[in-house]
């Protein structure tokens, strides 16, 4: 194939998996990864044409970098704890059993077994974002909790990813001092540009970004390391910037998501090989309940023993913290491209990590959506309550009258008096005696 009939293909494929996602309500990177191997399997598309490779690259950093905006560095600051708790749960887990499997069971090197460690020992931030914002609580306590400790699975499966791939040397350091100074430098110079420039339709602030992410690539490539951690910090620490201008962060996720973030997933699928997956179906079984059984028991025994959240948000929560898709895709592709797994191994990891995010993902909004449910009710009532008391301090708290089953009158309510919230209750007698 032409590169310019590869573009059109990757493009149908895209535009089809926006419109089957948004049909079936299901997340965008799930239909693309799928349609990406449904195409690579019936049409000769090359998965590893340069022009593919590079805005693939360039697409995994910038969907990385807008992942780490999408994280509240307030919440660490204020309480590490528990953020670090459920995270090192979340990650420490599946990361041992997937190594063991992969090493004992599956007979992988070394380098492949760590690789597939840290692929499946992140949480995707994607699936859990998503799913909060459904059940509108990603500005709940339970929301910025689980996003935080998400951070931290997906910063854990970074640096060993950058540790599996990189080769101590002299192009390492001047890697990790230039990635340093892009963290230190970027908000300032987007608080400079913003204040220079202000709000422009050419977006110099966008332009500012893409500049530091191409650094960031440029620099992984000299030094021989992986941009996606960096990227992933340059984030965050941009997160703050963007707090403020939610207008601004609006437009570079739809750009991101919208027309860079597709080519990541397509590509991923297309490097798939459904024979390696049918051949190694055992391995994906095994590697995906490697991945969410130590997840979610972890994340449950930490979110019980510190009583964060409310007990019966507890299930959920756990099976959120059990998805994979984004970051998971991100470096296995990075892997892929470093030679660390070939590409049976890739394929087994990129069906798992497609189970991961499609079943913990639907069993985690629907356990999260009754629990939630209650709460705001329970927050109602008890507001309610509250203001009734405030107004009507004479009347103390709201309680519900009494009625003696089988008395006579029991299945009527009282008498309406013409007072606010009185009963027909004799005077002197008490408000839960039984009316007769």
């Amino acid at each position: 194939m032409t590169p310019l009939e590869t573009l059109c293909v990757v493009a149908v494929t895209v535009a089809v998996a926006s419109l089957v996602s948004a049909r079936l309500a299901v997340a965008a990177a799930l239909v693309e990864l799928a349609l990406g191997v449904a195409v690579g399997a019936v049409l000769p598309v090359d998965a590893g044409a340069p022009w593919l490779v590079l805005v693939a690259a360039v697409a995994g950093v910038a969907l990385t970098f807008v992942a780490g905006t999408e994280i509240d560095p307030a919440v660490l600051r204020r309480r590490p704890g528990p953020a670090l708790l459920l995270g090192g749960a979340a990650f420490g887990g599946p990361f041992a059993a997937a190594f063991a499997v992969a090493h004992l069971g599956l007979g992988w090197s070394v380098t492949a077994c760590l690789a597939a460690a840290a692929v499946l020992g992140e949480t995707s931030l994607a699936v859990t974002y998503s799913v909060l914002l459904d059940l509108g609580a990603v500005g709940s306590d339970l929301g910025r909790l689980l996003m935080a400790a998400v951070f931290v699975t997906d910063v854990a499966a970074a640096a060993v990813m950058t540790l599996v791939i990189a080769r101590p040397s002299a192009g390492l350091l001047l890697f990790g001092v230039g990635s340093a100074a892009l963290c230190l430098a970027l908000p300032r110079v987007l608080r400079l540009v913003s204040r220079l420039a202000g709000d422009r339709p050419s977006e110099p602030g966008m332009r500012v970004v893409v500049a530091a992410l191409a650094a960031l690539l440029l620099l992984a490539q000299l030094g021989g390391g992986v941009a996606v951690l960096p990227a992933f910090v340059l984030g965050v620490v941009a997160a703050g910037y963007y707090r403020d201008r939610k207008a601004e962060q609006a437009r570079l996720r739809s750009l991101v998501m919208g027309f860079l973030a597709p080519f990541v997933f397509v590509r991923a699928g297309l490097s798939v090989s459904p024979a390696a997956v049918v051949a190694g179906a055992g391995a994906v079984v095994v590697l995906f309940a490697a991945k969410v059984l130590p997840k979610a028991l972890g994340s449950a025994l930490v979110l019980r023993s510190r009583g964060t959240i409310a007990r019966g948000c507890v299930p959920g929560a756990a099976a959120l913290m059990s998805t994979g898709l984004t970051f998971g895709t991100v470096i296995n592709l990075a892997a892929l491209q470093a030679g660390v797994v070939d590409r049976a191994q890739f394929s087994v990891l990129a069906a798992a990590v497609l189970l991961s995010a499609v079943v913990p993902g639907a069993v985690g909004q629907r356990l999260l959506a009754p629990a939630l449910s209650r709460r705001a009710s329970d927050r109602t009532t008890r507001s309610a309550s509250r203001r009734i008391s405030r107004r009507f301090p004479e009347r103390g708290s709201v309680k519900p009258i009494a009625y003696s089953v089988g008395a006579p009158g029991a299945d009527r309510p009282p008498r309406a008096t013409g007072r606010p919230f009185s009963s027909s209750t004799p005077e002197g007698a008490s408000a839960s005696s039984p009316v007769v």
